[in-house]
Order: structure tokens, then sequence, then C-alpha cells
């Protein structure tokens, strides 16, 4: 969804929506103190830095290849000729982590921060200003491969550094608010992503006023940690402030103008309100054809999640021609192998399947995982979804032993990176219990059933829709335990929640 991948504060400093560290492409990491004289660099050091720069226009260009190329060539380079420790060379391994980052290829980015931080460590000492810098790096590509507690952990100490070097109020502090409300909204940690998120919307208002493009950022942000929460009427406001903000800063036909149009959008289809979420999408599409032509990947995005509404809505018919028409764009523009292709043909095998049409779910939900681990790794929430669906693919052929072990590595991906009380845990413990219900263990299925139904009572109330559906769900349950009495009340307060709720 595209809300999940919102453009984040454009402030100093600050990494750019796709997690790009252009700061370390902006010069040395560290630099000699202004009151002293600046030394002539030496003839090595004009060298490094001509490589270094090499990098950054390369990458700057779209030539991310021979961007990689040179800065692989810089860091072996201006390590030959300065050391290890020399500014230069640090600057070039973290060019080289950027672009490796950039690529998707987080192996390889991770030890090169790791080996950047132990030097800035060393040199500068654990409270530097420039290794809260390459920490916020190593936390922005944790966060993006799921691996949330380690992006806490270097997010929280950038965040500390900043804040013991230049106090509450500096916007880079704002920064690491931010970024610390975004690691913790994606862990549904809703109350300590607005604390956070609040204390970045005060910075930058009082820096650069009310209406600055990066206060409708924070306020975007903002709207995202109640859109997730399911706060809807909460969001709504702090969305329609970022958009007029955008409109009037930007102009109408503006990529940020899009992006607020199509999480209106997003936010209205949530709410099932699917004649003003079309308009929304409708206008999201305009603009960003009008920004970025007809085939643009950012035009597929909308057209795979106006998609995924019209399925919603049982129009599988339209669904199917747009979620095509998106997957053939983003091959067109990405690459057959790249991750935005996998999640569009996750979406479409799950499409496949409410039709039952299995036969042709399965091999795109293969190769979805096929693609998610070799792009993003064993342990992403991204695949633990497209292992879930082709678990459901083989219950739905009553294939429960098939099933087991898929939904069983899909509950553990996300109780690792998610923890364990997150609701798309509960979500995947549910899956699994009704795996091992038609496997014929009701036992075993009705434990996870109350676990089901502990973590979604306290994520959403007693009275929630979805504690409707689970008690249901374990009534069925309890029945093949030979439990009818318990079956019968489960039954009941299901029935209650839903006449409660006018159904």
């Amino acid at each position: 969804m595209e809300t999940k991948v919102p453009a984040i504060c454009q402030i100093p400093r600050v990494l750019a929506a796709i997690v790009l560290v252009w700061t370390v492409f902006a010069g040395p990491a560290w630099t000699q103190d202004e009151a002293a004289p600046a030394a002539e660099p030496t003839v090595q050091e004009t060298l490094a830095e001509q490589r270094n720069r090499t990098t950054q226009e390369l990458f700057q260009a779209g030539q991310v290849e021979a961007a990689k190329v040179a800065a692989e060539d810089a860091a072996r380079a201006n390590e030959a000729a300065l050391g290890p420790a020399h500014p230069h060379t640090t600057l070039a391994l973290l060019n080289l982590a950027v672009v490796h980052q950039y690529g998707g290829d987080y192996d390889a980015a991770e030890p090169i921060y790791r080996q950047v931080i132990a030097v800035q460590e060393d040199l500068l000492g654990p409270d530097h200003l420039d290794l809260a810098d390459t920490l916020l790096g190593l936390g922005q590509m944790e966060r993006n491969r799921g691996r949330y507690d380690a992006a806490e952990v270097a997010l929280t100490r950038a965040h500390d550094i900043r804040v013991g070097q230049l106090g509450e109020t500096d916007v880079l502090v704002a920064e690491s608010h931010n970024e610390l409300a975004r690691v913790m909204r994606v862990q549904d940690r809703f109350a300590e992503a607005e604390e956070h998120q609040l204390a970045t919307l005060t910075i930058l208002q009082s820096a650069y006023g009310p209406s600055h493009p990066v206060v409708a950022d924070s306020l975007n942000e903002l709207a995202l940690i109640h859109h997730n929460a399911r706060a809807y009427d909460k969001a709504t406001p702090y969305y329609m402030r970022a958009l007029l903000i955008r409109e009037e800063f930007y102009g109408p036909e503006h990529m940020q103008v899009a992006r607020s149009y199509a999480n209106l959008a997003i936010l209205h289809h949530n709410m099932k309100k699917y004649e003003q979420a079309e308009t929304y999408y409708q206008r999201t599409l305009e603009v960003k054809q009008a920004a970025l032509g007809p085939e643009h990947p950012d035009v597929a995005v909308t057209l795979r999640d106006l998609g995924l509404m019209k399925h919603e809505q049982g129009l599988n018919a339209e669904a199917e021609a747009l979620l095509r028409e998106s997957v053939d764009m983003f091959e067109t523009a990405l690459g057959p192998d790249a991750p935005a292709v996998a999640g569009t043909l996750g979406r479409l095998a799950e499409l496949y399947l409410a039709e039952e049409r299995f036969d042709e779910a399965e091999p795109l939900l293969l190769r979805t995982i096929a693609t998610w681990e070799t792009a993003l790794g064993n342990d992403h929430p991204a695949l633990a979804r497209a292992l879930s669906s082709l678990a459901m693919l083989h219950v739905r052929r009553k294939n429960f032993a098939d099933a087991a072990p898929l939904q069983e590595r899909a509950t553990g991906i996300l109780e690792v990176a998610l923890g364990e009380d997150h609701a798309d845990v509960a979500t995947a413990l549910s899956n699994l219990a009704l795996i091992h219900d038609g496997n014929g263990d009701p036992d075993a299925a009705a434990q996870l059933y109350e676990r089901v139904l502990g973590l979604r009572e306290a994520a959403f109330g007693p009275d929630h829709a979805l504690v409707a559906v689970t008690l249901d769900a374990y009534a069925e349950t309890a029945r093949h335990q030979g439990r009818d009495d318990h079956a019968a009340a489960l039954e009941a307060r299901a029935a209650a929640i839903r006449a409660a709720q006018g159904e």
C-alpha cells in the first residue's frame, strides 16, 4: 500500500524516502576544527575526493550499476592511498553501502555500515554527530529489511547522540524522532509512534512555520499512524491538512500532491467508502500521469491499489485487468525480478484463490516467494504473507499436511519481525489453527484460537468484528472437540457483537 512508503521530511541532511544517505555524498564524514586553518589537500586526497564525487554523479544520474563499480573502486583506491581510517575512505565505504542498499542487497550493505561505525567510534568517540548520521542510515536500512529491533537500537542511539549534542529542538532531532516514529508504527506501537511524531511536528513548525512542506510530511506521518491504527476519523484531518499545504507549495500537479491523494484514496478504501475512494484514486492517476508519464512505476502502484479495491468490491474482472496492467508496467520498468512485481503477483494470486483458480495462483505465489527470498532474505514480513497465501491455497485443496509447514514458517517470521502481540501474528495464528483443525488436531487448534482471541481483544477491544470472526472459528473447533456447550457460548457472544454493530 502506498501509505506504507511515505515521503519522509526533507529537512537538512535527512535521508531520502528510498533510504539514500545523501549526506554521505556531500563531503567527508567529518571535518577539521573550523578554528584551525584548513590544510591544503594532498594529491592523493584530491584524487580520493574526485573518486567519491564520481560515485555521487553517477548515482544522481540514475546509473546505479556504474555508481556501484565506482564506489567499489573508490573504496579500494582510497584505502590503499590514505588508509582505512581516512575520511575519504570511510566516505567511499558509505557510498558503497548506500548503493548496495538501493539495490536491495542489505547483506552487503550491513557490514560496510558497521565497519564505518567502528572507525567513527574509534576516531571521533561515541557521541559524534557524524556517527549519529551513519547509525541513522543503518537503522533505516534495518527497518526496510524488516529487522525492527535492530533498527530501533541504531535509531535510538542516533537520536540520543543528537539530543545530547544539539538539544531537544534541533531539526536533526526532529529527523530522528521521525525515524523512530516510523519504526514503531510498522510494529503497531501506535502510542509511542504518535509521541515521537508529535515531537517532530512541534520542532518543524517552530523551525519552518505551519505551512512548510516538511510540516506536511510530518502531518502525513501522523495520519499514517492513526490510519494504521484504524482510527480513520483521526487520520483524515491530518491527511487533508498535508494535502492543502502541498497543493499550495508545489501546485496541483506535483508528485507530493499525488501521494496525498493516494493516501486519502486508501483511507476511504479502508473505510469502505468506495465511491469517494475511486474519486481520489482517479485524481492520483491524473496527477501521476501528468507528472511522470503513463508508464511510470508510480502509476502502476495506483493501478494496483485500485485493482485491490475492485477485488474487495467483488468486481473481479476489473480487478484482474488492473492488476495485470500493473504487473506489466512494473516488469517493463523494473525487470521481472523486482520486488514490486512480486508484491503485485502475490495480490493477483490472492484474487485467483478467491475464485478457486488454484492452478493459476500457485505458480504466481511460488515466483513471489522466490523473489522475496532473494530480495529481502528469509525473515521479512512480505515473505511471510506469500508463504501464508500458499498455505491457504493448500488448505483450499484440503492438503493440510503441505499447508502446515508453510504457515508455521510464516508465523515464525512474523513473531520475530513484528513481535508476538502484533495483529498480523494473530491472523497467522488463526490460519495455523484452521490448518490444525483440518488436519484432525482440534485441541492444538483450540489453544491457538484462545491466543488469537486474547490478541484481538487486547488490540481492538472485546466487541470488534474480528473478535466475532475469531469466536465463530473457535466455536467450530470446539464442536470438533465435542465441547458443544462451549461452542454455543462462543457463537452467542459472536452473535451479540454483530447485533450490537447492526449486522
